[in-house]
Protein backbone atom coordinates (compact mmCIF):
# COMPACT_ATOMS: atom_id res chain seq x y z
CA UNK A 1 0.00 0.00 0.00
CA UNK A 2 1.51 3.45 -0.79
CA UNK A 3 0.42 6.85 -0.14
CA UNK A 4 2.30 10.22 -2.23
CA UNK A 5 4.37 11.92 0.33
CA UNK A 6 3.69 15.37 0.05
CA UNK A 7 6.04 16.92 2.68
CA UNK A 8 8.92 17.01 -0.37
CA UNK A 9 9.55 17.03 -3.80
CA UNK A 10 12.18 18.19 -6.11
CA UNK A 11 12.35 20.04 -9.37
CA UNK A 12 14.88 21.45 -11.80
CA UNK A 13 16.71 22.41 -14.65
CA UNK A 14 19.83 20.45 -15.42
CA UNK A 15 21.96 21.23 -18.22
CA UNK A 16 18.88 22.69 -20.12
CA UNK A 17 16.48 19.31 -19.46
CA UNK A 18 14.13 18.93 -16.64
CA UNK A 19 14.40 16.62 -14.17
CA UNK A 20 11.64 15.64 -11.38
CA UNK A 21 11.39 13.55 -7.73
CA UNK A 22 7.88 12.68 -6.95
CA UNK A 23 8.07 10.99 -3.31
CA UNK A 24 6.13 7.79 -2.44
CA UNK A 25 5.79 5.48 1.01
CA UNK A 26 5.24 1.88 0.62
CA UNK A 27 4.31 0.02 4.03
CA UNK A 28 4.67 -3.72 4.69
CA UNK A 29 6.64 -6.52 3.83
CA UNK A 30 7.80 -5.13 0.45
CA UNK A 31 10.81 -6.53 -1.68
CA UNK A 32 12.43 -3.16 -2.42
CA UNK A 33 13.77 -5.10 -5.96
CA UNK A 34 10.43 -5.41 -7.15
CA UNK A 35 9.60 -1.78 -7.22
CA UNK A 36 11.69 -1.13 -10.51
CA UNK A 37 10.61 -4.30 -11.70
CA UNK A 38 6.81 -4.60 -11.48
CA UNK A 39 5.96 -1.27 -10.14
CA UNK A 40 2.48 -2.32 -11.24
CA UNK A 41 2.27 -4.62 -8.69
CA UNK A 42 1.79 -1.83 -5.85
CA UNK A 43 -1.50 -0.74 -5.24
CA UNK A 44 -2.31 2.71 -3.61
CA UNK A 45 -3.50 6.01 -4.19
CA UNK A 46 -6.83 7.81 -2.44
CA UNK A 47 -8.47 4.54 -2.95
CA UNK A 48 -5.97 2.10 -2.85
CA UNK A 49 -6.46 0.67 -6.00
CA UNK A 50 -4.07 2.86 -7.78
CA UNK A 51 -0.79 0.89 -9.45
CA UNK A 52 2.38 3.42 -9.34
CA UNK A 53 3.07 4.25 -12.37
CA UNK A 54 4.69 2.56 -14.87
CA UNK A 55 8.39 3.07 -16.17
CA UNK A 56 8.37 4.88 -19.11
CA UNK A 57 4.70 6.82 -18.51
CA UNK A 58 4.27 10.47 -18.84
CA UNK A 59 4.45 12.65 -15.70
CA UNK A 60 1.11 13.85 -14.68
CA UNK A 61 1.93 17.23 -14.67
CA UNK A 62 4.62 17.95 -17.61
CA UNK A 63 3.91 15.36 -19.98
CA UNK A 64 7.95 15.84 -21.71
CA UNK A 65 9.65 14.31 -18.89
CA UNK A 66 9.15 10.27 -18.82
CA UNK A 67 9.67 8.11 -15.62
CA UNK A 68 13.01 6.92 -15.99
CA UNK A 69 13.48 4.33 -12.28
CA UNK A 70 12.66 4.73 -8.63
CA UNK A 71 14.90 5.15 -5.99
CA UNK A 72 14.50 3.07 -2.91
CA UNK A 73 15.61 3.12 0.92
CA UNK A 74 14.13 0.83 3.78
CA UNK A 75 13.66 2.50 7.57
CA UNK A 76 11.80 -0.76 8.81
CA UNK A 77 9.25 -1.99 7.19
CA UNK A 78 8.81 1.65 5.69
CA UNK A 79 10.02 2.37 2.11
CA UNK A 80 11.04 5.59 1.05
CA UNK A 81 10.79 5.99 -2.79
CA UNK A 82 11.17 8.50 -5.68
CA UNK A 83 10.05 8.38 -9.19
CA UNK A 84 12.66 9.56 -11.19
CA UNK A 85 11.17 11.92 -14.11
CA UNK A 86 13.55 13.35 -16.82
CA UNK A 87 13.27 14.53 -20.49
CA UNK A 88 16.68 13.04 -21.25
CA UNK A 89 16.42 9.45 -19.39
CA UNK A 90 19.53 9.89 -17.39
CA UNK A 91 18.24 8.38 -14.47
CA UNK A 92 17.47 5.15 -16.76
CA UNK A 93 19.19 1.97 -15.82
CA UNK A 94 22.10 1.04 -18.45
CA UNK A 95 21.07 -1.18 -21.40
CA UNK A 96 23.58 -2.93 -21.70
CA UNK A 97 27.64 -3.05 -20.77
CA UNK A 98 29.44 -1.49 -23.19
CA UNK A 99 31.70 -3.51 -25.67
CA UNK A 100 34.74 -4.54 -24.37
CA UNK A 101 38.02 -2.56 -26.11
CA UNK A 102 41.48 -4.13 -26.77
CA UNK A 103 43.20 -4.51 -23.54
CA UNK A 104 40.44 -4.76 -21.77
CA UNK A 105 39.70 -7.53 -19.10
CA UNK A 106 38.55 -10.36 -19.64
CA UNK A 107 33.90 -9.88 -18.82
CA UNK A 108 33.59 -13.75 -18.00
CA UNK A 109 35.17 -15.05 -15.33
CA UNK A 110 35.12 -19.12 -14.33
CA UNK A 111 36.41 -20.86 -11.63
CA UNK A 112 35.97 -24.14 -9.56
CA UNK A 113 32.85 -24.58 -7.50
CA UNK A 114 32.78 -27.69 -6.27
CA UNK A 115 31.53 -28.60 -2.60
CA UNK A 116 30.70 -32.04 -0.63
CA UNK A 117 27.18 -32.46 -0.50
CA UNK A 118 26.01 -34.64 1.89
CA UNK A 119 23.82 -37.62 1.61
CA UNK A 120 21.74 -39.51 4.44
CA UNK A 121 21.22 -43.07 4.75
CA UNK A 122 20.06 -45.04 7.02
CA UNK A 123 22.61 -47.90 9.03
CA UNK A 124 20.47 -50.98 10.79
CA UNK A 125 22.29 -51.42 14.11
CA UNK A 126 21.61 -55.07 15.90
CA UNK A 127 21.91 -54.73 19.76
CA UNK A 128 21.72 -58.26 22.59
CA UNK A 129 18.34 -57.73 24.35
CA UNK A 130 18.99 -58.75 28.12
CA UNK A 131 17.21 -62.39 28.72
CA UNK A 132 13.72 -62.10 30.67
CA UNK A 133 13.97 -64.96 33.35
CA UNK A 134 12.85 -68.69 31.56
CA UNK A 135 13.37 -66.70 28.29
CA UNK A 136 16.28 -66.67 25.79
CA UNK A 137 18.20 -63.92 24.98
CA UNK A 138 17.48 -61.76 21.60
CA UNK A 139 18.47 -59.09 19.55
CA UNK A 140 16.81 -55.88 19.15
CA UNK A 141 17.31 -53.90 15.50
CA UNK A 142 17.33 -50.12 14.98
CA UNK A 143 17.90 -47.77 12.54
CA UNK A 144 20.41 -44.97 12.73
CA UNK A 145 20.60 -42.13 10.39
CA UNK A 146 24.24 -41.55 9.03
CA UNK A 147 25.36 -39.48 6.17
CA UNK A 148 28.15 -39.50 3.50
CA UNK A 149 30.18 -36.71 2.15
CA UNK A 150 29.61 -36.72 -1.74
CA UNK A 151 32.02 -34.30 -4.01
CA UNK A 152 30.10 -32.50 -6.50
CA UNK A 153 31.91 -30.75 -9.38
CA UNK A 154 30.66 -27.42 -9.88
CA UNK A 155 31.32 -24.11 -11.71
CA UNK A 156 31.67 -20.70 -10.72
CA UNK A 157 30.72 -17.98 -12.94
CA UNK A 158 31.42 -14.77 -12.86
CA UNK A 159 29.97 -11.68 -14.95
CA UNK A 160 31.43 -8.45 -15.30
CA UNK A 161 28.84 -5.03 -15.36
CA UNK A 162 29.49 -1.37 -15.52
CA UNK A 163 27.24 0.69 -13.17
CA UNK A 164 26.68 4.08 -13.00
CA UNK A 165 27.87 5.76 -9.53
CA UNK A 166 24.42 7.02 -9.39
CA UNK A 167 22.57 3.83 -9.42
CA UNK A 168 25.15 1.50 -7.06
CA UNK A 169 22.74 2.04 -3.96
CA UNK A 170 19.69 0.42 -6.17
CA UNK A 171 22.06 -1.93 -7.67
CA UNK A 172 23.65 -3.28 -4.53
CA UNK A 173 20.06 -3.12 -3.21
CA UNK A 174 18.71 -5.82 -5.67
CA UNK A 175 21.84 -7.92 -6.04
CA UNK A 176 21.11 -8.58 -2.41
CA UNK A 177 17.45 -9.19 -2.79
CA UNK A 178 18.49 -11.80 -5.42
CA UNK A 179 21.27 -13.57 -3.84
CA UNK A 180 20.10 -17.32 -2.85
CA UNK A 181 17.87 -17.21 -6.30
CA UNK A 182 17.91 -19.74 -9.19
CA UNK A 183 17.88 -18.38 -11.90
CA UNK A 184 17.27 -19.87 -15.72
CA UNK A 185 19.42 -18.89 -18.70
CA UNK A 186 18.60 -21.01 -21.78
CA UNK A 187 16.75 -23.47 -20.19
CA UNK A 188 19.51 -24.58 -17.79
CA UNK A 189 19.02 -23.56 -14.24
CA UNK A 190 21.82 -21.07 -11.87
CA UNK A 191 22.09 -20.21 -8.45
CA UNK A 192 22.86 -16.64 -7.97
CA UNK A 193 25.43 -16.55 -4.99
CA UNK A 194 26.37 -13.19 -4.43
CA UNK A 195 27.97 -9.93 -6.29
CA UNK A 196 31.76 -8.26 -5.76
CA UNK A 197 31.79 -4.39 -6.12
CA UNK A 198 34.50 -1.93 -7.18
CA UNK A 199 35.06 1.65 -7.52
CA UNK A 200 36.62 2.41 -10.91
CA UNK A 201 38.57 5.61 -12.08
CA UNK A 202 35.78 8.05 -13.65
CA UNK A 203 33.35 7.49 -10.91
CA UNK A 204 31.83 4.04 -12.18
CA UNK A 205 31.76 0.80 -10.60
CA UNK A 206 32.27 -2.44 -11.26
CA UNK A 207 29.92 -5.61 -10.23
CA UNK A 208 30.74 -8.71 -11.06
CA UNK A 209 27.69 -10.97 -10.87
CA UNK A 210 28.10 -14.75 -9.33
CA UNK A 211 25.99 -17.89 -10.33
CA UNK A 212 26.88 -21.64 -9.21
CA UNK A 213 26.25 -24.27 -11.79
CA UNK A 214 25.98 -28.01 -10.26
CA UNK A 215 24.78 -31.53 -11.61
CA UNK A 216 23.48 -32.38 -8.69
CA UNK A 217 23.94 -35.70 -7.10
CA UNK A 218 23.56 -39.54 -8.44
CA UNK A 219 24.51 -42.54 -6.44
CA UNK A 220 25.04 -45.39 -8.67
CA UNK A 221 24.91 -49.18 -7.34
CA UNK A 222 28.36 -50.10 -6.70
CA UNK A 223 31.26 -51.01 -4.08
CA UNK A 224 30.51 -47.96 -2.13
CA UNK A 225 26.68 -47.72 -2.31
CA UNK A 226 25.50 -51.06 -2.65
CA UNK A 227 22.59 -51.66 -0.23
CA UNK A 228 21.96 -54.47 1.73
CA UNK A 229 19.57 -55.58 4.46
CA UNK A 230 21.55 -53.38 6.85
CA UNK A 231 22.80 -50.19 4.63
CA UNK A 232 19.74 -48.36 2.59
CA UNK A 233 20.20 -45.72 0.00
CA UNK A 234 18.55 -42.63 -1.00
CA UNK A 235 18.22 -43.68 -4.82
CA UNK A 236 16.94 -42.38 -6.80
CA UNK A 237 14.69 -39.66 -5.28
CA UNK A 238 13.23 -38.56 -8.78
CA UNK A 239 13.67 -34.94 -10.43
CA UNK A 240 10.86 -33.31 -9.63
CA UNK A 241 11.92 -29.82 -8.03
CA UNK A 242 11.33 -26.96 -10.07
CA UNK A 243 11.44 -26.02 -14.08
CA UNK A 244 13.23 -26.69 -16.32
CA UNK A 245 14.92 -29.77 -14.41
CA UNK A 246 13.58 -32.53 -16.39
CA UNK A 247 16.78 -35.12 -16.85
CA UNK A 248 16.95 -38.33 -15.79
CA UNK A 249 15.88 -39.54 -12.51
CA UNK A 250 18.89 -39.18 -9.92
CA UNK A 251 19.33 -39.40 -6.30
CA UNK A 252 19.57 -35.67 -5.81
CA UNK A 253 18.84 -32.74 -8.29
CA UNK A 254 20.54 -29.59 -8.59
CA UNK A 255 20.00 -27.12 -5.56
CA UNK A 256 18.59 -30.15 -3.40
CA UNK A 257 18.89 -31.22 0.21
CA UNK A 258 18.23 -34.85 0.70
CA UNK A 259 16.71 -35.27 4.16
CA UNK A 260 15.92 -38.17 6.34
CA UNK A 261 13.14 -38.52 8.03
CA UNK A 262 12.11 -41.23 10.61
CA UNK A 263 8.83 -43.57 10.57
CA UNK A 264 6.54 -43.23 12.74
CA UNK A 265 4.58 -46.03 14.30
CA UNK A 266 0.53 -44.81 14.42
CA UNK A 267 -2.16 -45.68 16.01
CA UNK A 268 -3.43 -48.57 14.16
CA UNK A 269 0.03 -49.72 12.82
CA UNK A 270 0.65 -53.70 13.54
CA UNK A 271 3.27 -54.07 15.98
CA UNK A 272 6.79 -54.88 14.68
CA UNK A 273 9.93 -56.34 15.98
CA UNK A 274 12.23 -53.51 15.11
CA UNK A 275 12.33 -50.14 13.98
CA UNK A 276 11.74 -49.44 9.82
CA UNK A 277 14.26 -48.23 8.18
CA UNK A 278 13.87 -43.98 7.26
CA UNK A 279 12.45 -42.29 4.35
CA UNK A 280 14.02 -40.03 2.29
CA UNK A 281 12.41 -36.36 0.81
CA UNK A 282 13.82 -34.02 -1.44
CA UNK A 283 14.25 -30.28 0.04
CA UNK A 284 14.68 -26.98 -2.73
CA UNK A 285 16.38 -25.24 -0.56
CA UNK A 286 16.52 -21.81 -2.46
CA UNK A 287 13.80 -19.61 -4.37
CA UNK A 288 12.91 -20.22 -8.28
CA UNK A 289 12.72 -16.19 -9.60
CA UNK A 290 13.89 -17.51 -13.62
CA UNK A 291 14.39 -14.53 -14.69
CA UNK A 292 15.47 -12.68 -11.31
CA UNK A 293 18.66 -12.16 -13.34
CA UNK A 294 16.84 -9.40 -15.55
CA UNK A 295 16.69 -7.61 -12.54
CA UNK A 296 20.35 -7.01 -12.16
CA UNK A 297 21.51 -3.41 -13.15
CA UNK A 298 23.81 -2.97 -15.94
CA UNK A 299 23.70 -7.34 -16.66
CA UNK A 300 23.35 -7.77 -20.66
CA UNK A 301 24.49 -11.30 -21.77
CA UNK A 302 27.23 -11.31 -24.14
Amino acid sequence: MWVKDNRITGSGDVDGRCVQFEPYILRGQVDPSKVNSHPEQFLGGDNGDEPLPALGSAHPINPKMRLDSYSVSQEGIILNVAANYSTDGRFRFPERTQPLGHGDPARWMISDGSFEAEIPYGARQASAMPALPGEAPGTVFTWDIKSSAVKVKAIRYGLRCTVPAGLVAQATTIMYGQSGNIHVFGGLSYLFTHGDVTDLPGGDYEFVYWWLAEPGSNLEAGSNYTPSPDIVWPFPLGTIGFAPYVGPAITRPPFHRILAVRRQQLPGDPPTTGSDPPDFKLWLEYEVDANGWQELVGLVLP
